[in-house]
């Protein structure tokens, strides 16, 4: 109970520094650099690294992360959807770490053990597999619940 405690809590504040990182970088420093910050979405490899490393114990502290950082950063739209979304995108990772695991690739552990990342090109596919399965869920839910709000109007 104590580790999964501190690693709790290890994974927030890394996840909420991340999470000002990329505020910093979307939206304070914006009128500096040529690019959105939104481009490269930060947090978003924090819950890749935290799922992928600890396992499932480490998705209660990344969902705390994942209400509280967006919401320190834009609080006007984040109280809407964000936190299904938020589950959305979690679970996004673990069904791209179960995916890579189905496939065969040559992973150690499941999500329910720490996996063990030697190959970078694992974490890699499971970056790139987690942020597709994310964009679907996070604008399924977006066009479901705006799609609610205008239909009870």
């Amino acid at each position: 109970m104590k580790n999964w405690i501190l690693m709790s809590i290890s994974i927030y504040g890394f996840t909420m520094m991340v999470y000002a990182i990329w505020s910093y970088l979307a939206f304070v420093n914006l009128d500096k650099i040529e690019w959105s910050g939104s481009l490269i979405y930060l947090p978003h490899g924090a819950r890749v690294l935290g799922i992928c490393y600890f396992g499932y114990k480490s998705i209660p502290a990344l969902y705390a992360a994942e209400i509280t950082g967006p919401v320190l950063v834009y609080p006007q739209y984040y109280f809407e959807v964000w936190p299904v979304a938020s589950i959305a995108s979690i679970l996004a990772v673990v069904a791209a770490c179960e995916l890579v695991q189905w496939s065969g690739r040559n992973t150690k552990g499941t999500i329910f053990s720490p996996i063990n990342y030697t190959n970078y090109r694992t974490l890699a596919l499971i970056i790139v597999l987690s942020a597709a399965f994310n964009s679907i869920g996070a604008n399924v839910i977006n066009i479901g619940t705006h799609y609610c709000f205008i239909s009870s109007i």
